[in-house]
């Protein structure tokens, strides 16, 4: 499993610390592979509630999240994006899709998504957004 061989920072580091949750196993590879090579610590997760466990146990900068992951329903990103700002309010939430709809992206909005994409999307997109949330975590905090 992946999730078992993620690298971790100090907690009080936590503006270098994301978490990615998507069950596509090749993006996932890529991303942990992408942000981790750029300075981040990724911790990642197949499942909502995988999520959940480490949302409980980590503080992010960021979670990066797919709408669809496998589970009871279709929408278990949307119902992670609204417990993560819950839960965290100050981690930022990119949300991404491969099934996207203006209605689903108006959602993510309104519960608190700092980014959606649709995918395909290329990783590098995300990583920019990643620096970006990470710069204004920098200069805020």
């Amino acid at each position: 499993m992946l999730g078992s061989h993620q690298t971790d920072i100090p907690s009080a580091d936590w503006k270098k610390r994301i978490l990615v949750v998507e069950d596509e196993i090749a993006l996932l590879f890529a991303c942990k592979s992408m942000f981790g090579s750029e300075g981040f610590a990724v911790h990642v997760g197949t499942s909502f509630i995988e999520a959940v466990e480490k949302l409980e146990t980590y503080r992010y900068l960021a979670i990066i999240a797919d709408i669809r992951l496998k589970g009871i329903d279709n929408r278990d990103g949307l119902y992670l994006l609204k417990l993560a700002k819950a839960m965290q309010p100050e981690a930022q939430v990119i949300i991404m899709t491969g099934y996207g709809s203006e209605t689903t992206k108006k959602e993510s909005i309104e519960y608190g998504a700092s980014f959606y994409f649709e995918k395909p999307v290329e990783p590098l997109i995300i990583l920019a957004a990643l620096k970006g949330i990470q710069q204004t975590a920098e200069g805020h905090l």
